[in-house]
């Protein structure tokens, strides 16, 4: 059960046409007192302000209860607390310090985005300059996307899924999502070039790496880096084998930039080059890729078609 209890601080007589009960407090005792001061309430009636103040705030304080505050502002550091909302339930912990404030209708909305897309808030009522509780309001802005992720989920589309994903608002798991589709992606990808189906798991890939373009960022990279490492080392070969050589060539050039020993990348990469007859280019990348083998003491599987196209 929800507790509620209005509290009026302090006593000041603001003008001979307000005899209203409020607490005159400095920005810097509110801070100090643990509060966060909201964006000036939207809309809220010029007419409706205490005399010689010029706007109206939130300001709401989370210890072990959640407070409330309405805020009259006489300048930037100057404000007047009108009344003090205490709201104590279970959801106290889950409750914004810094809300959107909006003003309709003698009701005030205070609303949060959370983790997830979830947005918390109050609907207040105000009344001679005292607040009321009305509601809690909870609500999630992404219901259509996880809609639509699961229907994608169903069809077996990885891509589908991540681009919904991609969608969401203040998405907190989102990079994990990215990389759950990258890997089904890659799964079924893998499958299809072990049958031999090369185009189809290059088509694959390549939706993969331009429809959702977070699946070749660090943020995803960093959550699994041997085996993103991999996953795209080896679409390389994906697209080479289907003859998507300018793919393979940007992709590549990519992959290089951030992992400049990726032997296996540097094959592929001279391999599509030379398919595209930059002759002179592909020289230039078989020959890193022997130095590397050589490197590593691989030279004896450095396949006889690099030996003869750099001579």
């Amino acid at each position: 059960m929800r507790k509620i209890t209005i509290t009026i601080v302090g006593i000041l007589i603001f003008s001979t046409v307000f005899s209203q009960n409020f607490d005159k407090k400095s920005l810097n005792s509110l801070e100090e007192l643990g509060y966060t001061i909201s964006r000036s309430i939207t809309d809220y009636p010029k007419a409706d302000l205490p005399e010689g103040t010029v706007n109206a705030f939130i300001g709401t304080m989370l210890q072990e209860e959640y407070i409330i505050s309405l805020l009259f502002s006489i300048d930037d550091s100057t404000f007047l607390v009108a009344s003090n909302l205490v709201l104590d339930d279970d959801d106290a912990t889950c409750r914004c310090q810094n809300p959107y404030v909006s003003y309709k209708d003698d009701k005030i909305i205070t609303e949060c985005q959370w983790m997830r897309g979830l947005t918390f808030g109050e609907e207040l009522e105000v009344k001679n300059y005292k607040l009321y509780h009305i509601k809690h309001i909870e609500y999630d802005l992404n219901e259509d996307v996880y809609e639509e992720a699961e229907v994608a989920e169903k069809n077996n589309d990885p891509v589908g899924y991540c681009i919904e994903f991609m969608g969401a608002q203040y998405y907190s798991d989102l990079k994990y999502r990215v990389k759950e589709s990258l890997e089904w992606a890659y799964k079924d990808a893998l499958e299809l070039y072990r049958n031999k189906e090369y185009t189809k798991a290059a088509e694959l890939m390549l939706a993969m790496e331009t429809k959702c373009d977070m699946s070749t960022t660090g943020t995803v990279s960093e959550l699994f880096p041997d085996e993103f490492k991999r996953i795209w080392g080896d679409v390389t070969l994906f697209y080479l084998r289907a003859g998507f050589y300018k793919e393979c060539i940007s992709l590549s050039k990519w992959l290089l930039e951030v992992y400049p020993d990726f032997v296996g990348v540097y094959l592929q990469y001279g391999d599509a080059l030379f398919k595209t007859e930059n002759l002179e280019q592909s020289k230039v990348i078989y020959k890193k890729y022997t130095e590397l083998m050589n490197k590593e003491g691989s030279n004896s599987k450095i396949p006889s078609r690099v030996i003869e196209r750099l001579k």
